[in-house]
């Protein structure tokens, strides 16, 4: 029985931000996956992973696995790339929950 041969994206964090972010085209880092480097050799990618990491510039440097139209085979990998699943509080959202709390706490004490 034939092998699937599959292509693949490297994928990493950025250290600095934390951003995911993908080897493109043009020869670094960018946070968009549609500007990424596929390769159908695994070995050609998994070096500049892991000099990148020694240079820390990224962690967590993996090779995403992908379909004949690019899109990430793992679940995993397709949920990482919609973004974050969970509402994040920014500074106004902080102060706005403080705001309404804030009268309830009084009460109480």
């Amino acid at each position: 029985m034939a092998r699937n041969a599959h292509a693949y994206a490297l994928s990493a964090n950025d250290l600095l931000s934390g951003a995911q972010v993908f080897w493109s085209t043009n020869g670094g880092w960018s946070t968009s996956f549609d500007q990424a480097l596929f390769s159908q050799q695994s070995q050609a990618l998994e070096p500049l992973g892991t000099a990148e990491e020694a240079a820390n510039r990224v962690v967590g440097a993996a090779l995403i696995p992908v379909d004949a139209n690019r899109r990430p085979i793992a679940l995993r990998d397709q949920r990482r790339l919609q973004g974050v699943s969970v509402a994040v509080r920014t500074t106004d959202n902080e102060r706005s929950a403080n705001a309404n709390t804030a009268p309830a706490l009084a009460r109480a004490a």
